[in-house]
C-alpha cells in the first residue's frame, strides 16, 4: 500500500494491473492532482484483485482489460459480478476504444485510454464515477423504500398511461380488484375493464381532458368500480397527474380506499 497527503477528503483506490511502468505512470498522475488525498492498492490479476475488494474497503477501481487471468470484455464483467457496489474506471489501449465504450454500456462508470491518459482526465473520472454510484445506490435505495411502500400501503396505488392503461399497481390495489398478483392486471384498461358501463364516457372525456392538460384532475373523487367476479366496490379516490420532465402529462397516480 502506498499512502499519500492527508488533507481530506481522502479516497481508496484500486488499482488491477500488471504491467509495472502503468503503475508506476498512474502514480505519477495521482501525485500531479493537488489536494487530492489516497491510498492506492495495486493487484496484478483479476482474481487477486477481486479478492481485495472483497476483503478491504475501496471507494473506486482502476481496471486494466489485459491481465495475465483475462483479457477484454470478460475482464470488466467477471469484475463488475463480484463486486457490483464499486464504481468501476476501464484501462483501454489505443485500440481498444470499442471495448472501453461497450464496457460502459454495461455498467462501467468510464474508459480511459492508457496512451492518452493525463492528471486532469484521471482525477475528473475518478470523481465522477464516486458520485454517479452515489447517486446510483441512492436512487435505488429510494426505490427499494418506495416499492416497500406500496407493498405494505394499506390503500390502492394505481398509476394510468395516456391510454388509460394499468402501468403500476400495489398488492392492496390487485386484492381489491380480486385478482392473484399484479401481472393479470397490468396492461389492462381501467376504463374498460374496471369502470361501470354507464361510467366510461363521462370518465374517459375527462382522463382525455387531464392527459391534454385542459384541466386539472380532481382531487377528491369516489365512484364504484366492478372487481373480477362482477362485484362492485365504493372507492375514496386521491388523484394527481404524472408529468414528464417537460411539464407534459403523461398518466395519473391515485390512492383509493375502499369504503363499501
Amino acid at each position: 500500500m502506498i499512502a499519500h497527503r492527508m488533507s481530506a477528503p481522502r479516497i481508496r483506490i484500486l488499482l488491477i494491473e500488471d504491467d509495472h511502468e502503468d503503475v508506476m505512470l498512474l502514480e505519477e498522475y495521482l501525485e500531479m492532482v493537488p489536494d487530492l488525498a489516497y491510498d492506492l492498492v495495486q493487484e496484478p490479476s483479476l482474481r487477486k484483485g477481486i479478492t481485495r475488494a472483497q476483503e478491504d474497503p475501496f471507494d473506486v477501481v482502476l481496471v486494466d482489460l489485459g491481465l495475465p487471468d483475462s483479457n477484454g470484455m470478460g475482464t470488466f464483467t467477471d469484475l463488475q459480478d463480484h463486486i457490483p457496489h464499486l464504481p468501476i474506471i476501464v484501462l483501454t489501449g489505443l485500440d481498444d476504444r470499442e471495448v472501453g465504450n461497450r464496457c460502459v454500456l454495461s455498467g462501467a462508470q468510464d474508459f480511459l485510454v492508457k496512451g492518452k491518459l493525463t492528471s486532469t482526465q484521471l482525477e475528473r473520472s475518478i470523481w465522477y464515477s464516486i458520485d454517479r454510484k452515489i447517486a446510483e445506490r441512492t436512487i435505488i435505495e429510494e426505490r427499494d423504500r418506495a416499492e416497500q411502500y406500496l407493498k405494505i400501503a394499506g390503500v390502492m396505488i394505481l398509476a394510468l398511461d395516456g391510454n388509460g392503461d394499468i402501468m403500476l399497481i400495489n398488492p392492496k390495489g390487485v386484492e381489491i380488484l380480486g385478482y392473484e398478483n399484479e401481472a393479470e392486471v397490468l396492461g389492462m384498461n381501467w376504463i374498460e375493464e374496471f369502470l361501470p358501463k354507464d361510467m366510461h364516457d363521462l370518465i374517459g372525456r375527462v382522463l382525455d381532458r387531464c392527459l391534454a392538460g385542459e384541466i386539472e384532475m380532481v382531487e377528491y373523487f369516489e365512484n364504484s368500480i366492478i372487481r373480477r367476479d362482477g362485484t362492485e366496490r365504493l372507492i375514496a379516490w386521491h388523484n394527481s397527474t404524472i408529468k414528464s420532465g417537460d411539464g407534459v402529462v403523461i398518466g395519473t397516480l391515485s390512492s383509493g380506499e375502499d369504503i363499501t
